[in-house]
C-alpha cells in the first residue's frame, strides 16, 4: 500500500477441517496480487515472496505439534488477506466457534 490504505486485523475461533482453529486474518485494500503471484509467494527464488523459511502448508515440527496452515486470498486491485489457522488443542480453551478473541 504505498499510498496508504486500510490495514484490518482480526481474530477469530472457526472451524477448519473439522476441527477448531484460531484464525488470525490480515487484510488490505491495497493493490493485491495476480494468481501468479500468489502461486509464487512462498517460492525461493519469488523476488516478492517469502522463501523456503516460510512454507505455507502443513507445516510440522519434530515431536508431533499440531500444524497451522497459512490461506491467502488476493485480487488485483481490491486488496489481499492473509489468514493464519492455529489448531486449538486445549479442550478447556475459553473461546467458541464464531467467537472473537
Amino acid at each position: 500500500m504505498p499510498t496508504g490504505g486500510i490495514l484490518r486485523l482480526s481474530a477469530v475461533v472457526e472451524e477448519f477441517e473439522g476441527e477448531p482453529h484460531l484464525a488470525l486474518a490480515v487484510r488490505d485494500n491495497g493493490q493485491g496480487m495476480s494468481p501468479d503471484q500468489i502461486d509464487n509467494l512462498f517460492a525461493p527464488s519469488s523476488p516478492q515472496g517469502f522463501g523456503h523459511r516460510h512454507r505455507p502448508r502443513h507445516r510440522q515440527k519434530n515431536h508431533g505439534e499440531p500444524q497451522s496452515k497459512v490461506q491467502v486470498e488476493s485480487k488485483v486491485g481490491q486488496g489481499t488477506k492473509f489468514k493464519l489457522l492455529f489448531p486449538i488443542t486445549d479442550p478447556h480453551a475459553p473461546a467458541s466457534l464464531g467467537e472473537e478473541v
